[in-house]
């Protein structure tokens, strides 16, 4: 279910990123401000999210898609550490898949340096403004 789960994640994700993002993208030329069309990504990826913790596999499994929820549910005792080991593994070969397969549909585009397989890569101020801005949130 993990495996599925990530997969499809990183699947559409992969695919939104490329219809948003590529230069040859009919979507990136019908929104042109780039702000608009990262909120379209933004929303287009939780969108995904929500319906894939909604679906019979989502709920059963907990819906935490990424090992960083699997592993929080570890430290706060909610998961047994073989489940989260196993868990982690399984999400991991599902991000994998899901990129190796959007990158095969997609014929290489989400490869390309403007989707960059969807990465969230420090903007122009750098990784240390990136991880101060960050900081509080990593508290929570």
């Amino acid at each position: 279910m993990e495996l599925t789960q990530m997969g499809l994640y990183l699947f559409f994700t992969c695919a939104f990123a490329t219809l948003f993002q590529h230069p040859v993208s009919p979507i990136r030329h019908l929104v042109v401000n780039d702000t608009v069309r990262r909120a379209c990504f933004g929303i287009s990826v939780g969108a995904s999210i929500v319906a894939l913790a909604l679906t019979p596999w989502g709920r059963q499994s907990g819906g935490h898609l990424n090992p960083a929820m699997t592993f929080t549910f570890y430290r706060l005792g909610k998961v047994k550490l073989w489940d989260a080991i196993f868990y982690g593994v399984a999400q991991f070969a599902g991000a994998a898949a899901g990129a190796v397969l959007a990158t095969a549909i997609l014929r290489g585009v989400p490869g390309d340096p403007t989707v960059r397989y969807a990465a969230t890569l420090p903007g122009v101020y750098g990784s240390g403004v990136a991880f101060i801005a960050k900081w509080p949130f990593r508290l929570l």
